[in-house]
């Protein structure tokens, strides 16, 4: 994908008396818009680009025309020229194939006089993510990161420079892989830093939102909502609002927020061939536009899980209060099954397939994991509600005293723990240093989601089998190591997440075996008919024996750590959500 234009308020070029009298005026700044454009048609446009034969020039020779000669690192001397090519291929590697929004001409040796200096904040970003995890560019990455928060400050304030799309696409990436330098200033017993990375990239992804709006990238959404407007610059626009969309989709559903963005009409599904400016760089043979549709589809599942479940705290209370929320779970694993049914084989890398199936795992804990902890909320309540000091410590103790196939929402538990083992096998199956550690780090706090959902599960007794004990114990020590070998330096967000999980006590999970299970709840398993979610793979998502999650047991104080010790105000609290006090 080549940008046509410095950004999507320019006009196609057919004059100032045309623009005047077909550009709309609807409020003050459309006028002051016509104005500019009437100014700016009087000066002569620059004429296209001039060809030049770039095969046999040297990375400095091809620096040293328009293209990056202003380029400020490259000015000072911080960057030597070399090194910035270097790590625009190690970046075009190792992170362009999880967002492949920065057009190829910024990413090839051949067309790097192409580069504008309306390009030079997304360079600075892709420098900036190329060199963090590079040891050996440790220092030019510190340059590259204090050139790039200088300019957000010109970003925030809207300076007339910023009013290009290339800042949207640097805010979208530099929400994905913020620099591991911004842990540093945390000691290592003060976690609270933690919540930094996603709060920063949700106000990034804020910025990039109001560009949208601002240069009315949103208008994408909608098909064919402007005639006069060249069919490439549509679609380049539809593009970015896409992952301007997805962006804000998944930090709000992550974060507990309300959506900054409008998504696609209500009338548009866009697939595959809508995105024909998808950057696909020669030779990488990458199908990036059914990997953006499947990863649109998962996006509108969980918006809409998100704002039915979430829509406010009160409409959350009642549904909890009330058990009213089956239908949608339901709804939600048909919609889960035929998104597995449509794209279980798709034909990707192990690079793209394992964030693709990590997200779908996510969705499917996300959504189901809501059943569980609406059962905590119910215990709760009775607790406070029960006159009995007895009754109230055996609510708290005995969330599923009976097995989980004695609750209705048996079905919704099993599927969130299926989803949440699925994601840790995925991360631990995976390669530490090539294929988890240049991941944006939101797959990272999956499997931490995953991994608190698994614990909670177990201290509440949804795991009644040792065995099952034993293999969630493994599954976590697998991930906390995972997560360990991913850091390329003390300060990365996989080390700080390794550490905060060995502060969770899994292995006073491995108690005594309690009985096996009744054949009255296999049977009832089996009527049951759970639709457990599929893996990545294509095979039943159960790395387990489903029916020997069902134990029951009289003595429950035995088999497993109680919950007296551990307050459920406290034990509610390590849900992600921020709703859940009831």
């Amino acid at each position: 994908m080549e940008d046509q234009t410095d950004g999507p308020e320019n006009l196609d070029g057919t004059g100032a008396m045309y623009h005047e009298t077909h550009t709309e005026l609807r409020n003050p700044a459309d006028a002051l818009r016509i104005l500019a454009g009437s100014s700016k048609h009087e000066n002569a446009a620059l004429g296209p680009v001039a060809s030049h034969n770039l095969d046999n020039m040297t990375p400095s020779e091809m620096l040293t025309g328009d293209s990056l000669d202003g380029f400020e690192l490259v000015m000072a001397g911080n960057l030597p020229l070399e090194v910035v090519f270097q790590l625009l291929e190690s970046f075009c590697q190792n992170y362009h194939p999880f967002c492949p929004i920065v057009p190829s001409y910024m990413l090839g040796l051949s067309a790097a006089r192409l580069i504008k200096k309306s390009d030079h904040f997304l360079l600075g970003v892709i420098l900036t993510i190329a060199s963090r995890d590079s040891p050996q560019h440790l220092g030019m990455h510190s340059h590259c990161w204090a050139h790039t928060r200088q300019l957000l400050l010109d970003i925030t304030l809207a300076v007339p420079w910023t009013q290009k799309s290339r800042v949207v696409e640097g805010l979208l990436l530099l929400s994905e892989w913020l620099p591991h330098s911004m842990l540093e200033q945390s000691t290592s017993e003060d976690f609270d830093h933690v919540f930094g990375e996603d709060r920063t990239a949700w106000s990034l992804i804020g910025l990039a939102v109001r560009y949208g709006y601002l240069m009315r990238i949103d208008t994408a959404a909608f098909r064919n909502v402007d005639q006069q407007e060249p069919r490439e610059q549509q679609e380049y626009k539809r593009l970015i609002w896409t992952f301007i969309y997805i962006a804000d989709r998944q930090i709000s559903a992550r974060l507990g927020q309300s959506f900054w963005s409008r998504g696609p009409s209500l009338s548009t599904r866009f697939t595959a061939k809508d995105f024909p400016t998808l950057t696909t760089l020669p030779g990488c043979g990458e199908n990036y536009t059914s990997v953006l549709e499947a990863t649109i589809e998962l996006t509108q599942i969980l918006h809409n899980a998100h704002a039915i479940l979430y829509s406010s705290q009160e409409r959350t209370r009642i549904m909890v209060r009330d058990g009213d929320y089956s239908r949608y779970l339901d709804d939600f694993q048909r919609a889960a099954q035929s998104w597995h049914t449509t794209w279980r084989d798709i034909q990707v890398s192990t690079k793209l397939r394992l964030p693709l199936f990590l997200l779908f795992e996510y969705v499917c804990l996300y959504v189901n994991a809501f059943s569980f902890q609406a059962i905590l909320a119910r215990r709760q309540a009775e607790r406070r509600r029960s006159p009995n000091p007895r009754d109230r410590e055996r609510g708290l103790t005995h969330p599923f005293e009976a097995g989980i196939l004695r609750s209705p929402d048996g079905r919704y538990v099993f599927d969130a723990i299926d989803a949440a083992t699925n994601i840790i096998t995925l991360m631990n199956d995976a390669d530490s240093q090539t294929d988890l550690r240049y991941l944006p780090s939101r797959y990272y706090l999956y499997s931490v989601y995953a991994s608190v959902f698994l614990y909670k599960a177990s201290r509440a007794g949804a795991v009644r089998s040792k065995t099952q004990r034993e293999e969630i114990v493994a599954l976590a020590d697998g991930l906390i190591a995972s997560l360990g070998q991913t850091a390329s330096s003390d300060s990365h967000i996989g080390r700080t997440y390794s550490n905060l999980l060995k502060r969770l006590d899994f292995r006073a999970m491995t108690g005594q075996c309690p009985p096996v299970a009744s054949e009255s709840d296999r049977e009832l398993r089996n009527r049951e008919g759970g639709t457990s979610q599929v893996a990545a793979g294509g095979t039943s998502a159960g790395h387990q024996d489903i029916s020997s999650l069902a134990m029951q047991s009289d003595d429950f104080e035995i088999t497993l750590p109680p919950l007296s010790d551990y307050d459920i105000e406290e034990f509610n609290n390590f849900t992600l959500g921020n709703i859940w006090q009831f």
